[in-house]
């Protein structure tokens, strides 16, 4: 049987938001946008390793920080499996990426971006 999915509240989700800035920081990824939402966060970033290997460490710091603040049960599953590693190949795959990140999700909520939006 699968687990329930998470609800991430307001708190949970700007932590969310800082620690994948932080996780990027120190890998010296670079975030260009991020948007954490109730069940879901959408982030683009440019990386130099694997799509997979990115998005684990995202998920792992992520985890910890949830669980260390007391937003998921220590044994509760908090992500679903894999992720959407797309590549994107130029200025306007990631100017598009952003558009649809930050302003096509429904309702603002917990989100960052690197540069001035499009809208």
């Amino acid at each position: 049987m699968r687990a329930s999915p998470i609800v991430l509240d307001s708190v949970a989700r700007e932590l969310v938001v800082h620690t994948v800035r932080e996780v990027c920081d120190h890998h010296q990824w670079l975030l260009n946008a991020i948007h954490a939402r109730t069940e879901h966060v959408h982030a683009v970033a440019w990386f130099d390793v694997p799509p997979r290997r990115a998005i684990s460490a995202m998920k792992a710091w992520c985890t910890r920080r949830l669980r260390e603040g007391g937003h998921v049960d220590p044994t509760q599953p908090v992500w679903a499996r894999g992720g959407n590693g797309a590549r994107l190949f130029d200025g306007d795959g990631v100017r598009a990426a952003c558009d649809y990140v930050l302003y096509e999700q429904g309702v603002p909520m917990a989100r960052w971006h690197a540069l001035q939006p499009a809208r």
